[in-house]
């Protein structure tokens, strides 16, 4: 997080170490690949993504995949509300307010829904053939057509 009064970045959260990641020997997350969205309490949601971080001697196949995080900046608080799929995190990321999902297209070009009540993970299936998708607005419209 950026503040601008000290001109510094502060660490919110080591995302491998929250995730119980390290010293796993596995791949780890390592970043965040979407624009983080915001509801209406001012709460932050983002994908997790590790996209190679971790020693080279580690299998990339090992990652666990990215989770479906959720910021609370009034609490400080950090939640992990589950796996979006084995070995996927989700570029593009946006968020439908009224409804309470959010949605995310992963890296192999599946479409995801994440219900923030349920914290079920719904799959629409393949919207791009291998190419990465990085905008999702179209996928959207389309979901309440």
């Amino acid at each position: 997080m950026y503040d601008p009064i000290t001109d510094k970045n502060i660490l919110l959260c080591d995302m491998a170490e929250f995730l119980d990641e390290r010293g796993k020997g596995i791949r780890s997350t390592g970043k965040i690949h979407n624009k983080p969205v915001e509801d209406n309490e001012g709460n932050i949601y983002f994908v997790s993504m590790s996209n190679g971080s971790g020693p080279n001697t580690f299998d990339y196949t090992s990652w666990r995949g990215g989770h479906w995080m959720k910021y609370d900046p009034k609490a400080n608080k950090m939640e992990d509300m589950g796996l979006v799929d084995q070995g996927i995190g989700c570029y593009p990321l946006a968020i439908d307010k009224k409804r309470g999902y959010l949605f995310g297209i992963g890296f192999t070009g599946y479409f995801y829904r994440f219900d923030l009540k349920t914290h079920i993970t719904r799959n629409f299936g393949r919207v791009s053939n291998w190419d990465i998708c990085r905008d999702i607005s179209a996928m959207m419209k389309a979901m309440y057509l």
